[in-house]
């Protein structure tokens, strides 16, 4: 991704190179075949215009045109991790044994659910399913005892 990012500054930066200086010779050449006034046109233009905009509408306009991610979008994440890990395998990027281990983390990890909504307390412990129900042995929230807490209060 850094790639792209470096290459799409070069792109900006060259054209806005161009554009500063092919400014001075189309602007002579305007002052000598034309006139003083289509000159000054030329040279407000190109240099107090084009020059300052081409950066500016380069960092917007390529990141929307698949150029570079960097333009505050977030989305620098692939859509589909599965299949970037299968693109770079086919461009032998990786090996087999390392394609086999990133397929096994990621299968490992989409069957994780985390609900958006938990809050998570750091000093609570964490309720770990052992095949002996916790709340059976202690004075677990239950229901039951939800309500009799409301009525208490």
């Amino acid at each position: 991704m850094a790639d792209e990012s470096t290459e799409a500054d070069d792109l900006v930066g060259a054209l806005t190179a161009v554009v500063a200086v092919a400014t001075l010779p189309v602007g002579t050449l305007a002052l000598l075949f034309a006139s003083v006034e289509v000159a000054i046109v030329v040279f407000v233009v190109g240099w107090f215009l084009l020059t300052p905009l081409v950066p500016i509408v380069g960092e917007e306009l390529l990141p929307a045109l698949g150029g570079s991610s960097d333009g505050g979008d977030s989305s620098a994440e692939p859509a589909d991790p599965l299949a970037e890990l299968r693109s770079r395998y086919a461009r032998a990027e990786i090996g087999d044994a390392e394609f086999e281990r990133q397929v096994e983390k990621l299968l490992a990890t989409e069957e994780i659910e985390v609900d958006p909504d938990a809050v998570f307390d750091a000093g609570a412990t964490p309720n770990v399913d052992s095949g002996v129900d916790a709340g059976a042995n202690s004075d677990a929230e239950t229901p039951a005892n939800r309500d009799a807490e409301y009525d208490r209060e």
